[in-house]
């Protein structure tokens, strides 16, 4: 079920076909429609019959919070939809915690999205993740399930209800990231079907839904912390972000588990085999082990993630480059390159870490 509302700022405009109806809205007049039909086939529909506005005449998409011209807006739904056209965002700073709402997403049967961040997380970083994972509920046919979280970075992203916040949590959001600029527009649908918390894994290594905290904090640093290694080499933005429930294949050395000293080790990104597969590759540096199907385990690259915290920082780097702990500092190598360069930058611990720069425990 598609679903699109927009009002409709000056004159009575033209009756429109069904599904689309008018109604009254303190803006002017309102015109809603609900398909049951591909969300660019109703954007097609209503931008059609925008197109028979007066181009300047000012209306508001209500389902974004977004004022422009009939024009603008028509020539905007007749776009594919993307993040750019269907979707928006604002954040508020609310009792010193920054909050980030993903408007749009109702127009697809589904509730909006909030974000709540620890106070000294990058914004940013954290619209680039409001981004993706808009991206992602754009591009399924049905609501992620509430038992499979969706991963981010290496981490562990799913959604919660509204039974993770109570009244006044709703009346702050409502006040802070609703749309009183469209007179309370957005009141009903605050309250029925609430917007969706983003909730983290509290383990990286556990994803039960009941050890789950409300905030999306660590997976923003993580995201950060892969972008800024990124550039410190040159490379792009991270695209093929493996997922923390990838498989990664480990030396039996590097994951055991309780060594107050971890071995050394170097880890080398392959082409991915499958779906489900990192394409990490983790061994010890004893050149007089075997690595083979007996001396190496399939893991979870959270696992890794977890025993190492700092690798997490060098998962989004792509196929063919290697990482290596040696002497308590990581290394790397970039592809077709025989070099070894000390990565000097990189802070110390995980990227969530309290001890590393701009880091704080979420709980």
């Amino acid at each position: 079920m598609i679903q699109l509302s927009f009002a409709v700022v000056g004159p009575t405009p033209p009756v429109p076909p069904p599904p689309m109806r008018l109604g009254a809205h303190p803006l002017g007049v309102r015109v809603t429609g609900v398909w049951e039909a591909p969300l660019a086939d109703a954007r097609r529909e209503l931008a059609e019959w925008l197109q028979q506005l007066p181009g300047e005449t000012a209306v508001v998409d209500l389902l974004l919070g977004r004022e422009e011209t009939a024009a603008a807006a028509a020539a905007r739904l007749a776009a594919p939809p993307s993040v750019n056209t269907a979707l928006a965002a604002r954040h508020a700073i609310i009792a010193g915690r920054p909050w980030l709402r993903v408007f749009g997403l109702y127009q697809l049967g589904r509730p909006d999205l909030v974000i709540a961040l620890e106070p000294d997380v990058d914004i940013g970083a954290a619209y680039v993740l409001a981004t993706r994972l808009g991206a992602a509920q754009l591009a399924r046919a049905v609501d992620f399930p509430r038992d499979r979280p969706l991963p981010y970075g290496f981490w562990l992203i799913g959604f919660g209800g509204a039974d993770l916040a109570d009244e006044a949590t709703w009346d702050l959001l409502r006040e802070h990231l609703g749309a009183g600029h469209l007179a309370d527009a957005f009141d009903g649908r605050m309250a029925t079907p609430a917007p969706q918390i983003v909730i983290e894994a509290a383990d990286v290594l556990h994803g039960e839904p009941d050890r789950w905290v409300v905030g999306a904090s660590r997976a923003v640093r993580t995201w950060a912390a892969q972008a800024a290694t990124s550039r410190r080499h040159g490379l792009p933005a991270p695209a093929d972000v493996p997922n923390a429930t990838d498989a990664a294949i480990v030396c039996d050395r590097v994951d055991l588990v309780g060594d107050p000293d971890p071995a050394t080790f170097f880890a080398v990104r392959e082409p991915a085999t499958s779906e489900l597969d990192s394409g990490w590759r983790c061994a010890c540096l004893d050149p007089d082990h075997v690595h083979d199907e007996r001396s190496t385990r399939i893991v979870p690259l959270s696992r890794l993630a977890a025993r190492f915290p700092p690798l997490a920082a060098y998962l989004a780097l792509p196929p063919g480059w290697v990482v290596t702990r040696d002497e308590g500092a990581y290394w790397l190598t970039a592809p077709g390159d025989e070099r070894s360069l000390l990565d000097a930058d990189l802070p110390p611990g995980a990227p969530w870490d309290p001890a590393a720069p701009g880091g704080s425990a979420d709980g």
